[in-house]
């Protein structure tokens, strides 16, 4: 087989998630998630112009971004083809350390653009769509992917929020193209959730089925329908856009400030939640910390968190366990089944009516969270990627990858 067909055999699957990408290819039976080159299978969806005109992506840009906030660019899928006049961007502008802006020649457009400053080779400002910025991410992702396979790769199936809209998945396809790619189809959570309920699985029975997809910044719920003939269909779905793993984050990022203050030598630590360098290290602490404690292969249950210097000089010493998460976002794990009465409605269905739960998205392997769902629809197990060999957080990026497997070989 000659390296040209070789090369058109592969088709990468790419998740563009808010807080992290993905890449992965499936391939001589098996999925194989693929490294950056820092080892890491999750590539932070960040991006920072610095001001000596450089383009850092990943880990590279959070490194930095406590001294460049203003132009490390990150909850690019949110942002992505955003109106600038809606409530959902309103509401998120004072959170951002860096300029969402409109063009004032074009108000009536409303779509927003980010507005970075002090850039070389730009004599006032760098204005930029979410989704141009979004495209040096997918470069990346395809870059990584070639060092990893030693070989040219030109085509993707990727993987967006179920929340995307046609003109945002058109978008998508745009995006790969802008990075080099072919983009042969954009899935969504509802083709990856029954994907990966049916994989190597008869359905010949009917069988409701809750798929709860809980990400870094975004929860998805569907209630999915089988027949006795194994055809499936989703009934309804709903997107909570502002709830995810980063809300777990803040909660623990909260509490330490409090501690921090109370154990401060200096009386005149107050004001470090307006520091914004300080805050970005703890909250960069609270994700690893989060991760540590969840890590299906850690085992750990207390995790030692060490800051040099947080804060005018004092450092930061903290301890954090599960059970002081779990403690500090109960409330916040009951959200997860907020959707599912209103889903239920339409469909005419009671709790009871419920036979399975699909689990998926990084954030949803919380032990507390399982069982919240497991309780509330009394369904003793529920179906998540384990089953099938593959992390929670992949999921997306393994569907996109058997996909566009499948797109060639079918």
């Amino acid at each position: 087989m000659s390296a040209g067909t070789e090369t058109d055999k592969l088709v990468l699957g790419i998740e563009l998630g808010n807080t992290y990408s993905r890449v992965g290819v499936y391939r001589n039976n098996r999925f194989e998630i693929i490294p950056n080159e820092l080892g890491q299978t999750a590539t932070p969806t960040m991006v920072a112009y610095t001001s000596d005109g450089r383009i850092l992506v990943g880990q590279a840009a959070k490194d930095q971004q406590a001294d460049n906030p203003r132009n490390t660019i990150f909850d690019l899928i949110s942002l992505f083809n955003a109106h600038y006049f809606s409530d959902e961007i309103v509401a998120k502008k004072p959170s951002l350390p860096f300029e969402l802006w409109v063009d004032p020649s074009f108000p009536e457009t409303d779509r927003l653009y980010i507005r970075m400053e002090n850039i070389k080779g730009y004599e006032h400002h760098l204005v930029l769509y979410p989704d141009e910025i979004l495209v040096e991410v997918a470069r990346k992702l395809k870059e990584d992917a070639e060092r990893y396979l030693g070989r040219s790769v030109s085509k993707a199936v990727m993987a967006v929020p179920l929340m995307f809209d046609d003109l945002q998945r058109l978008y998508t396809y745009a995006v790969g193209k802008k990075a080099g790619l072919s983009v042969l189809r954009v899935v969504d959570v509802a083709d990856i959730s029954l994907g990966e309920y049916t994989f190597g699985k008869d359905v010949h029975e009917e069988r409701n089925v809750i798929v709860a997809d809980l990400g870094g910044s975004s929860f998805h719920g569907a209630l999915v329908t089988c027949d006795e003939m194994g055809g499936m269909e989703m009934q309804v779905s709903q997107c909570i856009s502002k709830f995810g793993g980063a809300d777990f984050d803040s909660r623990v990022v909260a509490y330490w400030v409090e501690q921090f203050k109370r154990r401060a030598q200096q009386q005149d630590v107050n004001d470090i939640t307006r520091d914004f360098k300080a805050m970005t290290r703890l909250r960069h602490e609270a994700e690893k910390a989060k991760i540590a404690l969840y890590s299906s292969t850690s085992g750990v249950t207390s995790i030692k968190v060490e800051i040099k210097s947080l804060f005018k000089g004092q450092d930061f010493n903290e301890t954090l366990t599960r059970t002081k998460f779990e403690d500090l976002n109960q409330d916040l794990f009951w959200r997860v089944i907020e959707v599912f009465p209103g889903l239920l409605d339409e469909c005419m269905m009671e709790r009871e009516d419920i036979t399975d739960i699909v689990l998926a998205g990084g954030s949803i392997r919380i032990p507390r969270i399982v069982d919240i769902l497991k309780e509330t629809f009394g369904v003793k197990e529920v179906y998540d990627s384990s089953k099938i060999g593959v992390k929670a957080e992949e999921v997306d990026v393994y569907h996109a990858a058997y996909c566009g497997y499948r797109e060639l070989t079918d």
